[in-house]
């Protein structure tokens, strides 16, 4: 299992929920994408991809599907499957870390 942290702004955050309003952009099937310029390792379906905005992780969803093919690097996941944490201090970062376990 290798989860991964995503830094991001609380707008973004609220888009990938599909809870930001008068979102231009939202997925009416639910499932949202976070694409990669460079893939992490090890990334599975089932593995989570947490977030983190102004300094705090918030949460996390439950990767639905990863392509890491030659020309597109993404993962999927349903909005619905976002889970609370709570809120421990990260610094931002650009990019994605991997998370460790506590």
């Amino acid at each position: 299992m290798t989860d991964i942290i995503i830094y991001t702004t609380p707008k973004k955050l609220l888009h990938k929920q599909g809870k930001l309003p008068n979102d231009p952009d939202h997925s009416f099937s639910g499932y949202y994408v976070w694409y990669f310029s460079k893939m992490p390792n090890d990334v599975e379906d089932l593995d989570k991809v947490f977030f983190a905005t102004k300094g705090k992780l918030r949460g996390y969803f439950i990767i639905n599907e990863v392509c890491s093919g030659p020309d597109e690097k993404y993962i999927e996941w349903n909005c619905d499957s976002w889970v609370d944490v709570s809120e421990e201090d990260i610094r931002p970062f650009q990019g994605f870390k991997y998370r460790r376990e506590k």
